[in-house]
């Protein structure tokens, strides 16, 4: 008499967590090399892609005033040459008053930096933490000697970086203009390859992610003046040298959200130390503290309203990622572009349940 005959020839079973797991990595692993290709393909042809990327930009906070000079009559070739040229000649005049003042300052640098090394000195001396004969001036003369030393192939590689960055932005600025002058044609020319019953989610997608793109750059920079305003007139206030410069650095800073506020505080803090002492340092300090309580608090959930509807977590993590990929850049790209992808998911979706909600058929 045979038992168990039916078990022994039965397959064990495999418990659905496992099968569901096992579907989630598979799935995982595909999106992964999918995404680390195309980064490794965007770094490849970075002096192309770089470009593109900063002429998007451009294009989503000068497109706005392209589109009123062109309600207003313009043709759109002037319009687009009027605002770029506008925008190149402003940027101009920003770097021949902030080189002028950079470098004057920096002239009374070496002076204030020598009586600010010995106030430093007798601090650790005599201060809280009564530090031995500390030799602060042997280490930061070292460090400068070492600087100094500089690899004829390093400059070599500066020289090729500078002319990349110079060929960059020329092509940045190119694209720019035909972003400008015929972003409506080019934008025309893709939604006719796309299928008719996909179009409308994929132009409400582009449009949230587009107006999203153009609010963040908008809002950010107001951010970054106001914060750069409020850290320059403190510096100054404080006595601290190159305070303009600073003052820009820290507008700049508000595109790196988290990272860049704490960079520029933090250099704005060294400068006062070598040049004032520990307690202007201590005092840029908390003018760094109270602007970006300012920031966090008031300004922006004001000026960039809905968009950045992000974790801080999510932030650090796509400045790290964005960081590790492709550098400064990288990391400057790596929050607009998170935001972007969530605000054209969100429309997607949004278009789904609508449609869903009507008794339609979802168009996808």
């Amino acid at each position: 008499m045979s038992t168990g005959g039916g078990d022994a020839g039965r397959r064990p079973r495999v418990p659905a967590f496992l099968v569901t797991a096992s579907e989630l990595t598979w799935r995982i692993g595909l999106v992964t090399v999918g995404v680390v290709a195309i980064g490794w393909l965007f770094l490849y042809f970075s002096l192309l892609t770089l470009p593109a990327v900063v002429a998007l930009l451009l294009a989503s906070v000068l497109g706005p005033l392209v589109g009123f000079l062109r309600r207003h009559g313009w043709p759109g070739l002037l319009a687009a040459w009027t605002v770029l040229l506008s925008f190149l000649l402003a940027l101009a005049g920003l770097i021949a008053v902030l080189v002028p003042v950079f470098m004057n300052e920096t002239e009374d640098l070496g002076e204030r930096y020598d009586e600010g090394i010995e106030d430093v000195e007798e601090w650790l001396e005599t201060g809280p933490l009564e530090i031995e004969d500390p030799d602060v001036r042997g280490a930061i003369d070292g460090a400068v000697e070492r600087l100094g030393d500089v690899d004829p192939g390093t400059v070599v590689v500066g020289v090729t970086l500078a002319g990349e960055i110079i060929a960059g932005a020329l092509i940045a600025i190119v694209m720019a203009f035909f972003f400008l002058k015929d972003g409506a044609a080019i934008v025309d020319w893709f939604q006719r390859r796309i299928r008719f019953f996909r179009r409308a989610d994929v132009v409400d997608a582009a449009s949230a992610a587009w107006g999203s793109l153009s609010a963040y750059i908008r809002g950010t920079a107001i951010i970054g003046v106001v914060d750069g305003t409020l850290i320059g007139v403190g510096l100054w206030i404080i006595g601290v040298p190159l305070a303009l410069p600073l003052g820009v650095i820290t507008f700049f800073a508000a595109f790196f959200p988290l990272v860049g506020a704490v960079v520029a505080g933090a250099l704005a803090a060294l400068v006062a130390l070598v040049t004032g002492g520990p307690v202007e340092a201590l005092l840029v300090v908390a003018l760094t503290v109270v602007v970006q309580q300012v920031e966090g608090d008031v300004l922006a959930p004001v000026v960039l309203g809905r968009f950045l509807r992000l974790h801080p977590l999510v932030v650090l993590v796509a400045l790290t990622a964005g960081a590790i990929v492709a550098g400064i850049p990288g990391a400057f790209l790596a929050v607009p572009f998170t935001g972007v992808t969530v605000a054209a998911v969100t429309a997607a979706r949004a278009r789904q349940a609508q449609a869903a909600a009507g008794g339609a058929e979802p168009e996808t």
